[in-house]
């Protein structure tokens, strides 16, 4: 295992790390929050690099840069990561959080004229047809889905022994509404995933610099659907996504 020193830090790490990463994200679920993770953990910047397509890097791309893309799991990908031993990080969020993130950052880049709706009605018909947004703004899939499917679209990469799941809730923080503690262990496992040692200054380090500091970051909290859902979308959501919730550990029941 290579070992980050303490003494590297104020270089931010001369030299990157001989691994080949890739990110996998849920749009709007921490894109940028577990970029600037392993962008700390190892020296290497984000590229976009659609794994469906085929990665034909050199090693000197993978020592400089991670590759990143919003994609479900395909059968190409698949071999991708497996033949060219690809360590994946997926991140995912409270799909309810994730749909406030979606509105205020379609509002934000007006993607179908979003801006003359309504807060309230643009929330609700991401709810009821989330890819029919991302599909002009991000990616691609081949059907208009409700929050539930488009979420069970990226899901599969979970089930691949290459693939470290983390979530947004974990990672965030204290200053995102979570937890130091349980945000610093969950750096240790993504490090573990990538087979990085570090001690407590470099750990110390990266927690002060994770949070913020992106072009799209508004805010970076969990829970704020409280704020944003109304009864109506408590009623739909649970109807369309409720099961999604529970399956992801975010609910126990349908009684929140």
């Amino acid at each position: 295992m290579r070992v980050v020193s303490a003494c590297l830090i104020t270089c931010l790490f001369f030299n990157a790390f001989p691994q080949k990463i890739a990110v996998i994200s849920i749009p709007k679920c921490g894109s940028f929050l577990i970029y600037k993770c392993i962008s700390l953990l190892t020296n290497k910047a984000p590229k976009h690099q659609p794994l469906f397509t085929g990665i034909e890097w050199g090693d000197d791309m993978w020592d400089k840069y991670f590759a990143t893309n919003h994609e479900g799991l395909t059968s190409f990908a698949q071999q991708q990561v497996i033949n060219k031993n690809i360590k994946v990080v997926f991140i995912i969020r409270d799909p309810r959080d994730q749909v406030v993130s979606a509105m205020y950052y379609l509002k934000k880049i007006n993607v179908l004229n979003a801006n003359s709706m309504t807060n309230a009605a643009l929330l609700n018909d991401l709810i009821h047809n989330m890819c029919k947004w991302f599909k002009v703004a991000m990616i691609s899939m081949p059907k208009t889905y409700d929050v539930t499917s488009f979420y069970r679209e990226f899901l599969s990469w979970q089930h691949l022994p290459c693939v470290y799941t983390t979530t947004f809730e974990k990672l965030i923080g204290s200053k995102g509404g979570g937890d130091d503690v349980l945000q610093r262990q969950e750096i240790k496992n993504i490090a573990y995933h990538l087979e990085i040692n570090f001690d407590d200054d470099v750990l110390n380090y990266i927690q002060k610099n994770i949070f913020g500091g992106s072009q799209t970051f508004r805010s970076g909290k969990i829970g704020a659907w409280k704020n944003e859902f109304s009864e109506k979308d408590k009623k739909d959501f649970k109807i369309i996504a409720g099961q999604l919730l529970i399956d992801l550990g975010y609910e126990q029941d349908f009684d929140w």
